[in-house]
């Protein structure tokens, strides 16, 4: 199958149509939700309440117990597993501690999903790189040969979500990205994701504790509680609702 076989665009970018999920417990519970294309989703929460879980549903890491998961109008439990790592191809992923590989260069790391999907020669893999790192606010003539653990926290944040923008993904899913930064710090990261939202039209799905960053960023939150979402909507709405959960999650944040 062509790599370009999926389409870019579609009404619902994500959408979870009734989905359970349990292992020693319930985790999700008949959960429905639709992502626009284009649109910045914050799924928050208390731990345990499943968040990750929708990442791994989304990205086809995992199937539901019941219900169905679609990602760019392709129900996951139709498609066969080479149908799945094309559609994941269109698919960036920022891990929660940037996850970047120790022993490789940041040129290299970012590099990596573009060399490890064949369809672009290596002259090509440079430029992008380039202008990947210049995009997330880097100089690549600074930072290309530096390893991993020769950058500051936000530092390697920021190549993590180059190296999930390299390929310049339909859908781009963030786990935790400000979890372990200073304020400042995390300002800035926010920053970065607002301006890349804007400047690549990326739909993306955002799981986080950060009520006040997600509120910055977000068009719309879903808070999540005991496996079922308590509220679904615009950071504005969340602020003014009445549901007795959504309060003392917002008093606590």
């Amino acid at each position: 199958m062509s790599p370009h076989a999926f389409p870019a665009m579609a009404a619902a970018a994500v959408e979870l149509d009734q989905v359970s999920v349990a292992f020693a417990r319930p985790v999700l519970h008949e959960v429905s939700l639709r992502v626009a294309t284009a649109e910045t989703l914050a799924v928050i929460g208390e731990s345990g309440t499943g968040k990750s879980t929708m990442l791994r549903l989304i990205l086809g890491l995992q199937q539901p117990d019941v219900g169905t998961v679609s990602v760019m109008g392709h129900s996951l439990r139709a498609i066969g597993r080479a149908e799945q790592r094309t559609l994941r191809a269109q698919i960036g992923m920022v891990f929660q501690g940037a996850a970047l590989f120790d022993s490789l260069t940041t040129f290299e790391n970012v590099a990596f999903g573009l060399r490890e999907s064949g369809v672009m020669a290596e002259p090509a893999i440079r430029t992008r790189v380039r202008e990947t790192l210049a995009l997330v606010d880097l100089d690549p003539d600074e930072v290309s040969q530096t390893l991993p653990a020769q950058l500051s926290g936000g530092m390697r944040k920021r190549v993590g979500i180059a190296r999930a923008i390299a390929p310049r993904p339909a859908l781009l899913l963030y786990d935790e990205p400000t979890a372990g930064l200073d304020p400042l710090t995390s300002n800035t990261v926010t920053a970065l994701m607002q301006r890349l939202q804007q400047e690549l039209r990326v739909t993306s799905v955002v799981v986080s504790h950060d009520v006040r960053a997600m509120v910055r960023i977000a068009d719309r939150i879903a808070l999540l509680h005991e496996g079922r979402f308590v509220f679904v909507g615009a950071p504005d709405a969340m602020r003014a609702s009445d549901e007795p959960y959504t309060q003392s999650f917002l008093a606590a944040a």
